[in-house]
């Protein structure tokens, strides 16, 4: 009889039984496997960050949440995946944390993302930052972090984001970096490198972002660089670099930062360097050794530039007469060229700057621009800092010179203006800084301008040739500084009042903002370059300090109280034993530079430590005398054990307080469904990137090392005045650039 077709073979159903079975079981025995796997990841990833907990110090309650109480995914600063909630994020920015090391988030094996910027963590990058294969982005910059980059750092091949900036990291450049073929972006700015940048770089064919400034770094620019044809900003100055500029890299039409200040290069710009770089936005070559003209095509970029600064080079000729064509300009430094040739031409490119709707500094001191100054400077009412000084312009000052009422600053100093000093300068009340002096004047300043009517030089300058005494020309200094106190002293206030308000028995509130502190900082700088250099007999002040400082009513520094002044003779060398003296008592306590307190005779680089310690202290907040500083610890030690990373615990909580310095983020992280960090590198805006030229921080980092440099030991160690002053102005031009960036994006965001 035959089957019912419903049926199955007795022998067929039994393998279907055992074939169902044997899958189930197999099945069983394999999910808690995987479960397991997840599970021991799980209890790793939990147990290597209470070790790494345990090892920082941190301060009280930042880190309550990382406690058996919740899952560690829910800790502060962490994210896990979803699907295996292992750790893949960690942004521990900012949190004042400390330590020696950081080991243990070497064992998150799946972590992706790991930023512990703005910290406290000092000694060396562990190399077990090399386990972690799948890590895209890394940030440790504004540490204390020393010895050299970790050769295991370059394990890390997935990684597109590094920034090991602001640190205190040492040597070479590994030559193994160029193996990381996905970097985007490399920040090694403000460290202690030093070396050649190594040939291997031209491997990273992904790099859009490389900045090596703020080093020690030696030897040509690579002309591998130039085989990066992704290139977006390249950042190398201040550094000690040598040569030219690779030519190839002038082919590069992606590059929209080129920033090189001060090194020893030198050479032409290309001829057509408007046309090959058309997307440039930043273009520094600040104090180096370039030469010839500017080029014409410069002005091609149009829109683009935002910022030219060719200062401190030797430039010849005429400035292109089309400039004012880069209508996007906000930054123009053109000072201390030899630009113009002291003819009524020279200044034929003002008209087109008024184009330039966004101009705010413009700097043309310092060359050989001469005729008369045209009065469309009058319509340019955005600009904030004008220098004009040390030309050869002559004629009246534009009458309505007052329309540009959101000037900080105005210097027109050693030119050959005439007649009355326009009353409509009356109206610039925003100006800090004025300085007419050396030109042929006449009337008064605008009493609302708060500016002292009363301007008594303290010395005469070389290029006056006077027959007095030195004794003659150091009484009439005494006698001019007297006065000087007795007359302005009631419409001033010391130094000292500004920087230690709660100690002058004053219940009035004062603080000095950070543009103000730098502009003092310039003001002493400038003065004393004028006492050393500019004299036709050099004086050596001798007790300089925040008491012997007045500042005026637009917080102009003024160096007063020459009592103690000695005048250095033509005869003698910096330290001769023969100068001329008024008085023999040399200093203040603190000020004093170490070689007088054993007998050692007054030279300029005496004054350059005081002035140093001051800087120190406008900055600081802090008296060389204050009681902290005992058993070998003195105001310039305590700076510089803290620089670069640690800046923020030596500066004056009052600056921190108002929220000018701070820490800037740098990219966006997403965590997608599968577990994976996103970085957003597309979107990744370039100027929070950007660290030369456009960080605060940077600048007081950059201010606080000329303080400690000037205030060494050896008086042959310290820096001259020409070259601070040169150098602080630098840092104020980067800082008004800061500024004025941070400004726009609050702008922008609302």
């Amino acid at each position: 009889m035959a089957r019912p077709a419903n049926l199955v073979a007795p022998g067929l159903s039994i393998l279907r039984v055992h074939l169902i079975f044997l899958f189930s079981m197999s099945k069983l025995s394999l999910q808690p496997e995987i479960y397991l796997s997840y599970s021991m990841g799980n209890e790793n990833d939990r147990i290597s960050l209470l070790e790494f907990r345990a090892k920082i110090a941190h301060p009280r309650g930042i880190l309550s949440s990382w406690n058996d109480s919740v899952h560690f995914c829910k800790w502060q600063g962490f994210t896990c995946g979803s699907k295996h909630r292992r750790v893949t994020s960690l942004n521990l920015q900012g949190l004042s944390l400390s330590g020696t090391t950081f080991p243990y988030t070497g064992n998150l094996t799946l972590l992706g993302f790991l930023n512990l910027a703005d910290n406290r963590f000092y000694a060396e990058i562990p190399q077990e930052v090399g386990r972690l294969f799948r890590l895209r982005y890394l940030n440790l910059s504004d540490n204390t972090l020393g010895r050299e980059i970790p050769i295991n750092i370059t394990f890390c091949s997935e990684l597109r984001i590094m920034s090991l900036a602001f640190n205190g990291l040492v040597g070479k450049i590994p030559a193994e970096l160029g193996s990381s073929k996905k970097l985007v972006t490399l920040f090694l700015t403000s460290n202690n490198l030093t070396g050649k940048i190594p040939h291997t770089v031209g491997n990273l064919s992904s790099l859009q972002r490389f900045s090596v400034s703020f080093n020690h770094i030696e030897g040509n620019i690579p002309n591998e660089l130039g085989q990066i044809t992704s290139l977006i900003v390249l950042a190398m100055g201040p550094n000690n670099l040598v040569g030219s500029i690779p030519s190839n890299l002038n082919n590069i039409s992606s590059i929209a930062e080129l920033s090189v200040p001060q090194n020893q290069l030198h050479g032409r710009l290309p001829a057509n360097i408007g046309l090959t770089l058309p997307n440039l936005q930043i273009f520094e070559i600040g104090g180096n050794n370039f030469h010839g003209s500017i080029p014409i095509s410069l002005t091609n970029a149009s829109m683009q530039l935002e910022i030219l600064d060719i200062s401190y080079n030797s430039f010849r000729g005429q400035v292109p007469i089309n400039v004012g064509d880069l209508n996007g300009l906000q930054f123009l430094n053109l000072e201390h060229n030899f630009l113009g040739n002291n003819s009524s031409k020279d200044l034929a490119f003002f008209t087109s700057l008024s184009n330039c709707s966004n101009l705010e500094n413009l700097y043309l001191a310092e060359n050989n621009f001469g005729g008369v100054l045209p009065c469309t400077i009058v319509n340019m009412s955005t600009l904030v800092d004008v220098t004009l000084g040390t030309n050869q312009m002559f004629g009246r000052i534009p009458v309505d010179i007052g329309n540009l009422v959101n000037l900080y600053g105005l210097g027109m100093e050693q030119n050959l203006f005439s007649g009355n000093i326009p009353i409509s300068l009356g109206k610039l009340q925003k100006l800090q800084s004025l300085n007419l002096h050396t030109n042929m004047l006449s009337g008064q300043i605008s009493p609302s301008l708060g500016i002292p009517e009363l301007q008594l030089p303290a010395c005469l300058i070389k290029r006056k040739k006077h027959k007095k005494s030195p004794i003659a020309i150091i009484l009439a200094t005494i006698i001019s500084s007297i006065v000087l106190f007795m007359v302005i002293t009631s419409l001033r206030v010391f130094l000292e009042m500004w920087l230690h308000p709660n100690e002058d028995g004053s219940s009035q509130p004062r603080n000095l903002n950070l543009l103000q502190r730098l502009r003092v900082a310039i003001d002493l700088s400038s003065e004393l370059h004028y006492l050393h250099d500019l004299c036709e007999t050099p004086i050596i002040h001798c007790d300089l300090k925040p008491s012997n400082i007045l500042l005026d009513n637009d917080i102009t520094a003024h160096v007063g109280d020459f009592g103690l002044a000695r005048l250095l003779s033509k005869t003698s060398s910096n330290s001769s034993q023969e100068q001329t003296s008024s008085i023999g008592i040399r200093g203040t306590i603190g000020y004093m530079p170490p070689e007088y307190g054993i007998g050692g005779e007054p030279i300029t680089y005496g004054d350059v430590y005081s002035f140093g310690i001051i800087l120190l202290e406008i900055f600081t907040g802090r008296r060389p005398i204050d009681e902290v500083f005992r058993d070998g610890l003195n105001l310039r030690n305590f700076v510089r054990s803290k620089l670069p990373g640690q800046v923020m615990q030596v500066l004056d909580p009052k600056l921190i307080a108002t929220g000018e310095v701070g820490a800037e983020e740098f990219v966006e992280d997403n965590e997608s469904d599968d577990g994976q960090t996103e970085i957003r590198e597309n979107n990744v805006n370039m100027e929070n990137m950007k660290l030369q030229g456009s960080n605060v921080q940077k600048c007081v980092v950059s201010v606080l090392k000329i303080g400690v440099a000037c205030s060494a030991e050896l008086p042959g160690d310290r820096m001259n005045m020409i070259d601070v002053t040169r150098k602080l102005n630098i840092i104020s031009e980067a800082f008004l650039r800061a500024r004025t960036h941070r400004e726009r994006q609050i702008v922008n965001h609302h």
